[in-house]
């Protein structure tokens, strides 16, 4: 997003003065607000639900993991295996190794890069990798990957051998074992914090049946179970500095509960939606460790239903909250897990059972999502051929804005009588347009021709002015108001 130029804000007041009261803009292209105001929109969010479908020839789906930004959906779709989902795109197939049966995705990084998980095949179950330039990789060993770090690089999860153990991969280091909690003899590791540092998951005891674990470099493998009568846990995520763990507890009395950990208040049990008589896990949180969704299991009526947990309005069934809070018609749709959050806790995914009684995975959006940067949306939006960072070579990264960046388009869009980084001779069979950009040179993948990246006095102003002079009549004519 460009930066607002306080130049149009000067003018804005010039003409309105200080506003007394909300006022909406009527008629006008909501692109010019976004590209030279950066204002948020006004008003409620309404919800939308989206139900993913399946890849072709497949009965059923189920999802797992959201990037961070709440765009990309990975899980597995049967019997094809992993599968990735956009609204661009729709599902895809992330294919399997050469040889194997089938896949899943577990989990995906935070810009929808990489995804990890595991693929089958006759020997067993490896550890597999996929990432939007390279495809699937094997990372050399039988397990299965069960979260991935931010920034895709730090892997996490369960190592077949002579017994499961947890570990943590990086391309640097491969996979490091992280050993056992005193007296057990398997571990397994479920979820990583954003930055790659603290990992979680279960593990055996002398005492207890499995133990939910925090690991970092520092302190090692730490049970996490500091409520007496707790016999059974685990833990399958962690805030993105690692300070909150969800999961659930097991008590003679309580019954299996999802929990939220803290280092201040220790294990810390959130009970059952109101009117539920049963179980519930906590699969995902939200970066800042606010937001938990899970898996409610209500004995009496035997059914399963997603929740949604936050510390003002405690648990409630995600599926009420899209309905009586959103306005949202379900009707038929049995949402039965929520396995995924992103970053800010505004977009949650699962899988339930459809008005057709079909297995399918769905997202649900809380407020709506922003436009994907174009070098990670799966399009070949410029039409050279190439598609997203790193093939597209008008891509910086995977969230560079376009495909076509200002100084390679062909155009002199700060009117400064310079074109692009090479003249325009790029994006005319070689010849020079003109001169090149001083801005430019060197920086192909500059998304601004001009010094610095604000809505300047150009074609932005020119847009905008004669907006702002219309508006200015209107006011004048309804006396001011």
């Amino acid at each position: 997003m460009r930066r607002f130029n306080l130049t149009v804000f000067t003018w804005f007041l010039a003409f309105f003065g200080r506003p007394r009261r909300a006022f909406v803009l009527r008629g006008l292209p909501a692109v010019v607000c976004a590209a030279c105001f950066g204002l948020p929109g006004v008003g409620h969010a309404q919800a939308t639900f989206i139900g993913l479908g399946t890849l072709p020839g497949c009965y059923d789906s189920i999802a797992y993991g959201v990037s961070a930004d709440g765009w990309m959906v990975v899980g597995r779709s049967e019997p094809a295996g992993a599968f990735r989902w956009t609204t661009a795109t729709g599902m895809l197939g992330l294919g399997h190794l050469p040889g194997s049966s089938s896949s899943e995705a577990d989990a995906v990084s935070a810009d929808g890069s990489v995804a990890v998980g595991y693929d089958r095949g006759i020997d067993g179950d490896t550890v597999v990798r996929w990432t939007l330039g390279n495809g699937i990789s094997s990372l050399g060993f039988a397990g299965e990957a069960r979260d991935v770090s931010a920034d895709g690089s730090v892997v996490v999860g369960e190592r077949y051998s002579d017994t499961t153990e947890a570990f943590r991969w990086t391309s640097d280091a491969g996979a490091m074992g992280l050993g056992f909690l005193p007296g057990g003899i398997y571990s397994y590791a479920l979820g990583v914090s954003a930055d790659g540092s603290t990992i979680v998951g279960g593990a055996s005891t002398a005492e207890r049946a499995d133990d939910a674990f925090r690991w970092t470099s520092g302190a090692g493998m730490v049970s996490l179970v500091t409520l007496p009568g707790v016999w059974d846990s685990e833990a399958f995520a962690a805030s993105a500095d690692g300070s909150v763990i969800v999961g659930y507890a097991t008590d003679q009395e309580a019954g299996t509960q999802a929990f939220r950990w803290t280092a201040s208040e220790g294990m810390v049990l959130l009970g059952t939606p109101i009117g539920v008589i049963g179980e519930t896990i906590a699969y995902a949180v939200s970066a800042d460790g606010s937001v938990i969704v899970g898996e409610s299991s209500d004995y009496s009526a035997r059914v399963d239903d997603a929740f949604i947990w936050d510390p003002v309005h405690g648990m409630r069934l995600l599926k009420d909250v899209l309905v009586e809070d959103y306005g949202l018609d379900l009707t038929g749709w049995e949402l039965q897990w929520a396995r995924g959050i992103s970053g800010d806790g505004r977009t949650i995914v699962g899988n339930g059972v459809n008005p057709s009684g079909q297995v399918e995975a769905w997202i649900a959006l809380l407020s709506p999502l922003g436009p994907r940067p174009q070098c990670s949306d799966g399009i070949d939006n410029d039409g050279d051929g190439f598609i997203d960072y790193p093939n597209d070579p008008g891509c910086a990264s995977p969230t560079s804005p376009t495909e076509s960046p200002a100084c390679q388009d062909g155009i002199d869009n700060d009117g400064d009588g310079g074109i692009d980084f090479d003249g325009g001779a790029s994006t005319n069979h070689g010849l020079a347009l003109g001169p090149r950009d001083v801005n430019c040179v060197g920086q192909p993948s500059r998304d601004y021709e001009s010094l610095t990246p604000t809505c300047g006095l150009g074609a932005e102003l020119a847009i905008v002015v004669p907006l702002l002079m219309a508006l200015r009549r209107r006011r004048r004519l309804s006396g001011g108001r």
